[in-house]
């Protein structure tokens, strides 16, 4: 549970001290400074709660921190959130594998499945969110 926060803390940093050069760095395939405005705005909004669920998220979780730093969340607000969502994340993982692992016999012949089904469901949420942004923006409700 300690390096999973310090980890967080690390990458939060090197956003901070990164931040400035991305917010004068030009425009590419890889960079949209619009991006790092809009992040800057969901962690004003969500900022808290983004930081918790971002670690039931693969590759989002690997992203927030560096980008919470980036978008000049208050360090104090992001350290209270990442230690929450740090110890949820890690009471959850373990219990979740020992109430399955109790609960489903021979769990290891059939682990692949439990992987693809964790693999979807963490990526369902971004997935909805996309569609529902490009049916937003079909429908010229776009902001």
């Amino acid at each position: 549970m300690g390096c999973a926060i310090i980890g967080d803390q690390l990458g939060y940093w090197i956003g901070r001290k990164a931040g400035p050069a991305m917010y004068r760095r030009e425009n590419s395939f890889f960079f949209r400074r619009s991006h790092l405005q809009r992040a800057h705005d969901f962690y004003e909004k969500y900022g808290g709660r983004a930081v918790m669920f971002a670690r039931f998220v693969p590759i989002i979780r690997t992203f927030c921190p560096p980008v919470a730093g980036a978008a000049r969340m208050p360090y104090a607000q992001y350290l209270s959130f990442d230690i929450v969502g740090g110890v949820f994340w890690v009471g959850a993982m373990i219990l979740g594998g020992y109430f399955l692992g109790r609960s489903v016999p021979n769990i290891g012949l059939r682990i692949h499945y439990v992987i693809a089904v964790v693999v979807v469901a963490s990526l369902l949420p971004a997935v909805i969110s996309i569609m529902r942004a490009r049916h937003a923006v079909a429908r010229g409700e776009a902001k």
